[in-house]
């Protein structure tokens, strides 16, 4: 599954659709803020300070919770990366990606699984590790800097909640875990420009550790790598200038789970 929802930069989408409502509920705007309801669907509750729920990287980010989740996303941020281009290909992203990730993550069935055993927390993982390799977190970039074969890159991190279930999982014999009947997680993203949808090729499904081509032994994952790319190379005929909010929806096959804005800039 080696597209945008997970790690690649994929198909191109629709680049000049129309602004809808999304999850916002009847009278909200594109992102889901100002909205009648506010919703993020049914059972869900209004948005949350993302300081607090996403992480101290993510400015101006907002999260929605849809039902009652046993996880939840965390450590976002957004950095850039080299994410290649309809012509060149992602294997440069992949390469990054794991040069970034290993050896505590590997590239499995398209996804992001387990590598070498580690510890929590796991919140901030992601955001360590950008740092260890030299990189900062931003959210606005130049044209260059996303264009040709340069990009963005989003990160998430999908969590137990307090109360989870515990059980077995790559990195400890008994935990805190996202049990495996919790998937496949099913990821359904859109980037908005200017308000106008620019982008819907984020859509996917991250297996669990039941359903890989070759299944872990194990009650499920103690966290989730969460990657996503994107330059204005899949998108020659728009000017690469704007307001962008990427909408990420995740959720469990209880239809439980989070809707999160994140927005970023090029100038």
């Amino acid at each position: 599954m080696a597209n945008k929802a997970i790690a690649g930069a994929g198909q191109a989408g629709a680049a000049t659709g129309e602004a809808g409502s999304a999850t916002a509920g009847e009278g909200g705007d594109p992102f889901g803020q100002g909205g009648s309801s506010g919703s993020a669907g049914e059972g869900g509750s209004a948005g949350q300070d993302s300081g607090s729920v996403l992480g101290p990287h993510c400015n101006g980010c907002s999260v929605m919770e849809v039902k009652t989740p046993a996880w939840k996303l965390a450590g976002a941020f957004m950095t850039g990366a080299p994410v290649g281009s309809p012509e060149s290909g992602i294997d440069a992203y992949y390469e990054w990606l794991n040069a970034l990730l290993s050896p505590n993550h590997e590239l499995m069935d398209g996804v992001y699984g387990p590598g070498v055993a580690h510890a929590a927390p796991y919140e901030d993982e992601l955001f360590e590790l950008l740092k260890v390799a030299g990189g900062s977190a931003k959210q606005s970039f130049t044209a260059a800097e996303f264009g040709g074969l340069n990009g963005v890159a989003l990160f998430l991190a999908a969590v137990p909640n307090a109360g989870a279930s515990y059980g077995s999982s790559a990195d400890f014999v008994s935990g805190p875990i996202l049990p495996n009947e919790l998937f496949p997680f099913y990821v359904d993203g859109d980037l908005y420009r200017n308000g106008v949808l620019y982008d819907d090729a984020f859509d996917g499904l991250f297996p669990g550790y039941n359903a890989f081509s070759t299944p872990i032994e194990k009650d499920g994952p103690s966290h989730l790598v969460l990657p996503f790319g994107e330059n204005s190379s899949y998108f020659p005929d728009v000017d690469g200038a704007g307001s962008y909010v990427f909408r990420i929806s995740i959720l469990d096959t209880s239809d439980s789970g989070w809707v999160v804005d994140v927005p970023f800039t090029v100038q």
